[in-house]
């Protein structure tokens, strides 16, 4: 426990144990696993401003596209889906914590969940 704070499933997120997890696309392969990713906002500021720190970070490290939280790589699995999603991690679950935008951009997070459905 880092300085006494549990970080209870972030242990699992950690390489080593990421590559001790089955591939359950290998071992369960009667099942269609689809990936998507988003690609960050349209214009100037990809992300909104609560993840843009991370976001210049994950840039730097990987040289990827992200949205914010997961590099393009780290989203493939499965049949990876296009086009992507032109928003940020937190807009794909119709959260915009931006207060400076006005609203002037929005991502309809469910009209892009039916398309998903619709393809079930």
């Amino acid at each position: 426990m880092p300085l006494g704070i549990d970080i209870g499933a972030l242990d699992d997120l950690k390489t080593q144990a990421a590559l001790a997890m089955p591939d359950v696309a290998q071992t369960h392969q009667h099942i269609r696993y689809r990936s998507f990713f988003a690609s960050g906002r349209p214009g100037a500021l990809p992300t909104s401003l609560a993840l843009a720190p991370m976001h210049k970070y994950i840039l730097a490290v990987t040289g990827q596209e992200n949205d914010g939280l997961v590099a393009k790589d780290s989203a493939k699995y499965g049949e990876f889906q296009q086009p992507f999603w032109p928003c940020d991690h937190l807009d794909m679950v119709g959260h915009n914590l931006d207060i400076t935008d006005l609203g002037l951009f929005q991502f309809d997070h469910l009209a892009a969940f039916d398309a998903v459905i619709s393809q079930l």
